[in-house]
């Protein structure tokens, strides 16, 4: 009889753990979400360098998720850094394959430094699933235009 009220605390010490385990999962997720959500305001009135700063927090917490790669490379590419915005961009697309507006804007990119064939294998998988996504389908039309001219 005495082995019941002891596994009884053992399966509640177990409870205990699980719950404060979980808890600080979303204590994390929810701290991403906010530095993300306060980089967007950020980039939205152009304050690069605290938009900056929390991409680049968010980042920290979850270092391969998509979003925040993206949006590392969009402040990346407002500051003229076009390598290490290119980067990010590719590892959200890596992160994050169907994500279509890191492929635009690395499509872009390169169709800016005249890689106008690499630009057109980024932004083919993507045209295949979204085939009327507008800034896919302005990166072909420019690459198909440069080939023209």
């Amino acid at each position: 009889m005495t082995c019941v009220p002891a596994l009884r605390l053992q399966m509640s010490i177990l409870a205990v753990l699980v719950a404060i385990l979980v808890s600080g999962c979303g204590g994390a997720h929810s701290r991403y979400t906010s530095h993300l959500e306060r980089g967007k305001q950020y980039l939205a009135q152009e304050n690069l360098d605290k938009a900056g700063v929390e991409f680049r927090n968010a980042l920290q917490i979850e270092p391969k998720d998509a979003d925040a790669l993206y949006f590392n490379g969009r402040v990346a590419e407002l500051r003229r850094n076009m390598r290490e915005a290119a980067g990010l961009y590719q590892a959200a697309i890596d992160s994050r394959p169907d994500f279509e507006l890191a492929r635009a804007s690395l499509g872009k990119l390169l169709v800016l430094v005249g890689a106008t064939k690499r630009a057109l294998e980024t932004i083919e998988p993507g045209l295949t699933q979204h085939p009327n996504n507008a800034d896919l389908l302005a990166v072909r039309a420019v690459v198909r235009q440069s080939n023209e001219g």
